[in-house]
């Protein structure tokens, strides 16, 4: 019986002319566009603070007041590599994990090629950091998570809210049944409301400065960017000739407590070894 309701839902999206509900294309208007409307201007200030440990971005120039290693700039982050700009609405999302799914895979396939492997980096922005860590764990290992306290990506979107009306929105039930489908859950903890999208923004050469060159705006929960074009653009960073390539940096190895201690009393054996020497 389940199995025939199912069915059913399925023929009944299809046939309404929703389209294919296990599709991640949809058959609204494309939001994803490669002639992006935002410039790097509105981007480049935007202060950031980094909420995940990630050996790609650690090292970048660091900007604020406070704790200068907690802050730096947006600018800074499309110095050296591209960047393709993650906007999660909301970490605990079943949409927005799916999304994060997407774009990991297609982040592996680009860099597949050793030669463009340092091209680009793929980062989150979200307003808040309830959620991120099961979040940045399972569907967006290996890639920094930033906390734009000021929302100053999702200004840059349109600061566009979808409230109470979503949920008798069709197209939203489809991306619902769509993620269900694929086995990937959620919860509904966090603010839901502002949604998010896609940047890529490609690095500055000698040529020209750096720009943005696609940009998604999600009009509905759960409305993926196009991948097709995505990818093109990500394409378009990997093939410019300026960019200044840099090597992987190395995860630091996870300290043994044992061994830290030995050190610790090591350094303590040395300092009194100096102390008596001077006395002599």
């Amino acid at each position: 019986m389940m199995t025939l309701s199912l069915v059913a839902l399925c023929g009944a999206f299809y046939y309404s002319g929703i389209g294919n509900p296990f599709s991640s294309k949809d058959a609204s208007a494309d939001a994803s566009t490669l002639e992006p409307q935002i410039s790097v201007e509105q981007l480049a200030k935007i202060q950031l603070q980094p909420l995940t440990n990630n050996p790609r971005t650690h090292n970048i120039p660091h900007f604020g007041e406070g704790d200068p290693s907690r802050i730096i700039l947006a600018e800074n982050l499309w110095q050296i590599n591209g960047v393709i700009f993650f906007v999660i609405r909301r970490p605990g999302c079943s949409l927005c994990r799916e999304e994060a799914q997407e774009l990991t895979s297609l982040f592996e396939q680009l860099n597949r090629d050793t030669h463009n492997k340092t091209k680009l980096q793929l980062v989150g922005i979200v307003h808040e950091s309830l959620g991120v860590e099961a979040f940045s764990q399972k569907y967006f290992s290996g890639h920094q998570i930033y906390h734009d306290a000021s929302k100053g990506f999702f200004r840059a979107l349109g600061n566009r809210w979808l409230g109470f009306s979503g949920y008798f929105n069709p197209t939203v039930w489809r991306h619902a049944l769509r993620a269900w489908w694929n086995g990937v859950e959620g919860n509904t903890e966090g603010e839901g409301r502002l949604l998010g999208g896609v940047i890529v923004v490609s690095p500055p050469t000698p040529e020209s400065p750096a720009a943005v060159i696609f940009q998604h705006e999600e009009s509905v929960w759960g409305d993926h960017a196009d991948m097709d074009k995505l990818r093109f653009a990500c394409e378009k960073i990997q093939k410019i000739e300026g960019v200044r390539a840099r090597p992987p940096e190395p995860v630091a190895p996870k300290s043994d407590p044992a061994e830290t201690k030995k050190v610790e009393e090591e350094k303590i054996r040395e300092k009194v070894t100096d102390i008596e020497k001077e006395e002599y």
